[in-house]
């Protein structure tokens, strides 16, 4: 008796955690500055790619090497953290990387956590 209730609160609890999630990452893809060709490395690909209309690949939960690899393969030039995500964006402005992930900066309008890395044309060979 008590479950249809509750049931109905947790449908409209995720439904409203659905909604803010959409809305938070249109502001992201509404801050994104002219990128260049190719897909776009993130950790949210399916809905970047659905708010965006390009391709997206799913950032991998490895070390940033493996990030340059992945760009390599694809043609990928950028990365777009739309949250903290493990050692991401941290790993990525590691010195020791060189100039390999130049971060973009905070993009305007965007929400806090955003981070847009450009490739370095020289780590990818």
């Amino acid at each position: 008796l008590l479950s249809i209730p509750l049931a109905v609160l947790q449908m409209s609890l995720a439904n409203a955690q659905a909604d803010a999630q959409q809305a938070r990452l249109e502001a992201v893809v509404a801050a994104l500055p002219s990128l260049p060709s190719g897909p776009l490395i993130t950790d949210r690909p399916i809905w970047i790619s659905s708010l965006s209309a390009r391709g997206t690949l799913v950032l991998p939960d490895e070390a940033p090497a493996s990030i340059l690899q992945l760009a390599r393969d694809f043609g990928s030039r950028a990365v777009l953290l739309t949250d903290g995500r493990g050692q991401y964006p941290t790993a990525l402005r590691d010195p020791a990387l060189g100039q390999c992930f130049i971060e973009v900066g905070m993009l305007a309008g965007a929400p806090p956590g955003s981070a847009l890395f450009m490739l370095d044309e020289e780590c990818l060979p």
